[in-house]
């Protein structure tokens, strides 16, 4: 299982178990990057270079390192950077606002030098207020509830929970369709 504390870092933290919250797993995606001239969203599928970040979760703290250690060596920065999710998000920095409507709170400037240099491109960190909630994309939740809500940086569900029995369920009846077991592809053609 992985968990996204730091929104955009393909690689997420392996986990061996998740704690739920009132709205979804703790810690999850609750670091967002944004670039310093425009204020928009930094992430590996916008910016490629964040694909060098790697992140680990332990506890409350996530660990950030990167693959291009010579960039933050370059600055004297630390190889790693520590982050208490913890931490009450209010007391991080200063309220901001980014593009796409995501909000937070500004990291100290500290924070943004290291993903700056990791990166190798200006950027500054938020942290998600707790207050941030929104609901739940309707059109991809078919059994939408008003009190179905999302938190942190979170796009879409971020967590779906299936119980045992419609595994096995669906097990089942894959057995009696293919006893043999199920084939890894199948070849159709018109005759």
């Amino acid at each position: 299982m992985y968990v996204y504390p730091v929104r955009g870092i393909r690689a997420g933290a392996q986990v061996d178990s998740l704690m739920l919250g009132m709205h979804g797993v703790m810690f999850d995606r609750e670091v967002l990057l944004a670039a310093t001239e425009d204020k928009a969203i930094v992430t590996t599928n916008t910016y490629h270079e964040m694909g060098c970040l790697r992140q680990v979760l332990k506890g409350s703290v996530v660990t950030i390192t990167s693959e291009k250690p010579e960039r933050l060596r370059a600055k004297g920065l630390p190889l790693s950077l520590s982050i208490d999710l913890n931490d009450e998000p209010e007391k991080v920095g200063p309220f901001v606002e980014c593009q796409e409507g995501y909000f937070g709170f500004q990291f100290e400037d500290k924070v943004g030098a290291w993903f700056s240099a990791a990166i190798d491109r200006e950027v500054f960190a938020i942290r998600s207020p707790l207050r941030r909630r929104t609901r739940m994309n309707s059109k991809e939740l078919i059994y939408d509830r008003h009190d179905d809500l999302r938190k942190s940086f979170c796009t879409d569900a971020a967590f779906h929970v299936i119980n045992k029995a419609s595994v096995e369920e669906v097990e089942r009846r894959m057995k009696e369709r293919h006893p043999d077991g199920l084939p890894n592809f199948f070849i159709s053609t018109e005759q």
